[in-house]
Order: structure tokens, then sequence, then C-alpha cells
């Protein structure tokens, strides 16, 4: 494997890390660390989607978000998410219409 597959998979772990921390916090203060924790068992139980998963099916955690909660109160935890993404990543955040978690992620990548 070359450094540069090397360096490259380095990066997309971190921001996944990044990514898991975000969610985390997020939920957490939103809600609480019970409601995360139940949260996390609902998305594995009902979506097969594990935690440490959801940078691979960001996709599919997107659309339970917006089951749960709706479209607009997904979009609210996604852009909250997504804020704290940015900070963590050291990137200015700026809310564009429309953008969900997922689009966001994919721009940090390419940041």
């Amino acid at each position: 494997m070359s450094l540069a597959v090397d360096v490259g998979l380095m990066e997309e772990t971190e921001l996944d890390r990044a990514l898991l921390e975000s969610m985390d916090e997020t939920l957490t203060e939103v809600f609480s660390t019970e409601f995360r924790e139940a949260f996390y068992r609902h998305l594995e139980t009902t979506s097969h989607i594990m935690r440490e998963g959801v940078p691979n099916q960001l996709n599919d955690f997107v659309s339970v978000l917006s089951k749960i909660f709706g479209s607009k109160g997904s979009l609210v935890l996604e852009r909250a998410i997504a804020k704290r993404l940015y900070s963590k990543l050291g990137i200015g955040f700026i809310e564009k219409p429309g953008h969900t978690l997922l689009d966001y992620f994919r721009e940090s990548k390419l940041r």
C-alpha cells in the first residue's frame, strides 16, 4: 500500500471520528445521555446501523432521523451536527438551504 493511500485512510478515520463525536455531543446536548444511548440502540435494532458504522451509512442515518423527527426536525439536528463537525475540523460553517448532513460531510472531505 502506498503512503498516499495510508494518509488518506488516516484522514478519513479522523473525519469519521469527528463526525461520531459531533453526533454524540449534539444528541446529548439537545436531549440527554440516556436519550442518546436509547437512540443508538434503536438505530441498531431497527435499521441495523451501529453507531460506528454511521459514517459509511450516513444516507441511511439521515433517513432514520427524518422518520423519527420529521423532515424539519431532522434538518435542525443535521445542521447542529454539521456545525459541531465543522468546528472540530476548524472549518467555517456556512448554512446552505436544503443541505443535509450528508452534503456537509461530503464537503468537509473536500477541505
